[in-house]
Formats: structure tokens, C-alpha cells, sequence
């Protein structure tokens, strides 16, 4: 394996560790509400926002329709706005332009 593959991966390792009991608890929930494992993984791999994916499985058990589903975790995601307007003047004005365009692709 290439070195700097080994240390991105031993830096990473604390970080899944800290996502575990998260992941284990959607799980546990979907299980709980009768979501198919399909639909799970795939909200997993999609939505990077534990949060998101707690509200919309309790939002989807209340039987709430799909584009309220979608506002609604826009709406609770639209958090990072307001976060990353607070750290931009951190970023060098070269950097900004770009570290933008790569926060919404």
C-alpha cells in the first residue's frame, strides 16, 4: 500500500470510530420502523447528515409526503450556510471561490 493511503487511513480510523454508535443507532431505528435494508444503506451512501436521515425515517413513519421529506432536510442542512458564511473569511480569496464551488457540487 502507498504511505500516504496508510496515513490518511490511521488518521481516518478515530473518525468511524466516533460515527459508529450513530450508524448503529439508524440501523437500529430503521430496523425498528420495518425500513428495508436497501433503502438504509442507500440513504446512508446519499445523505451525509445523520440528522437528515433521523428526520426523514421518523418523517417517512408518519407517512409524510416525498417533497416535504426533501424541503424539510434542506431546510435542517441549510445550517451549513450560515457555518461556512462564518469560516469563509478564514480561507484565502484564491481558496474561497474554489472551497465554495466544492461545498455545493
Amino acid at each position: 500500500m502507498n504511505k500516504h493511503f496508510r496515513r490518511g487511513l490511521a488518521k481516518g480510523v478515530p473518525i468511524a470510530i466516533g460515527y459508529m454508535p450513530i450508524a448503529i443507532a439508524y440501523g437500529v431505528l430503521s430496523s425498528v420502523y420495518g425500513m428495508p435494508a436497501w433503502f438504509v444503506l442507500a440513504s446512508s451512501a446519499v445523505v451525509y447528515a445523520g440528522s437528515a436521515q433521523f428526520m426523514a425515517a421518523n418523517l417517512m413513519i408518519t407517512g409524510t409526503g416525498v417533497w416535504e421529506i426533501i424541503l424539510t432536510t434542506l431546510l435542517v442542512n441549510s445550517r451549513n450556510l450560515l457555518l461556512a458564511a462564518g469560516l469563509a473569511h478564514n480561507l484565502e480569496a484564491g481558496r474561497r471561490s474554489r472551497s465554495v464551488w466544492r461545498s455545493v457540487r
